[in-house]
């Protein structure tokens, strides 16, 4: 198995909208400064209090204005511009959480479901569900194919922290069949990453995760942005 580690620099990486095109990821090193990461873990603690969570939070910045705020100061928008995506709005937040009292295997998949206000039964738009109160549905792969997703690494996520795996250019395959994943996943990579990087990556890139070996906690903060209107009469569940 290859394990991807990237180098700590605090620069921006030498990351085009071309070979992100072709590998579906990239890691933008040191993204988050330590004051920034700081202040998200305590925000991140005072929802456990409040909540008491176990593994995780949908919705987040709508449960947590601290947190909410924090992301909008980080001006993400910088890094989606690198990943060709202009004029990005969020569409969904998430709270991941792998502890030694909480801890899972995430399988191989890829992320089909985005947030819709209303349902309207459409012939693109299948598999309707409801998340925390939240209708989803998946859409059509030209729609998922045109979102982005930024996972803020709030600690040190290396391989036997959950890290999570991906098959490089997997994304360039639409959405796959269950049978079609096995075969895929041999050409997976583990991407390690450090307190405060951030992970890009297409939702239709293949991932997985394993569970974590550590004692310590792996959080993370999973953005999905896109930047264009549902086709009607169908609406995005802002997050």
């Amino acid at each position: 198995m290859k394990i991807y580690t990237p180098v700590r620099d605090p620069k921006l990486p030498e990351t085009t909208s071309q070979n992100f095109s072709q590998s579906g990821y990239t890691v933008f090193k040191a993204g988050i400064d330590s004051q920034t990461i700081s202040t998200l873990t305590t925000e991140v603690e005072a929802l456990r209090a409040k909540h008491n969570f176990n593994g995780g939070l949908r919705h987040l910045t709508q449960l947590s204005k601290g947190i909410a705020d924090c992301i909008h100061k980080l001006n993400l928008q910088l890094y989606l511009d690198v990943i060709d995506l202009p004029n990005a709005f969020l569409v969904r937040s998430i709270l991941l959480d792998k502890t030694h009292d909480s801890n899972w295997k995430v399988a191989w998949h890829q992320d089909t479901k985005v947030p819709i206000k209303e349902k309207v039964e459409t012939i693109d738009f299948t598999a309707w569900s409801s998340k925390d109160g939240i209708l989803h549905a998946q859409p059509p792969a030209s729609i998922l194919a045109g979102m982005r997703t930024l996972r803020i690494h709030i600690d040190d996520t290396p391989a036997d922290n959950g890290a999570l795996r991906l098959v490089p250019g997997s994304h360039q395959k639409g959405i796959f069949n269950p049978s079609e994943i096995k075969s895929l996943s041999q050409n997976e990579i583990t991407c390690e990453c450090a307190a405060g990087d951030i992970l890009a990556m297409s939702p239709l890139i293949l991932h997985a995760s394993s569970p974590s070996k550590s004692v310590r906690h792996r959080r993370v903060i999973h953005l999905e942005f896109a930047n264009q209107a549902l086709p009607a009469p169908l609406n995005w569940a802002i997050a």
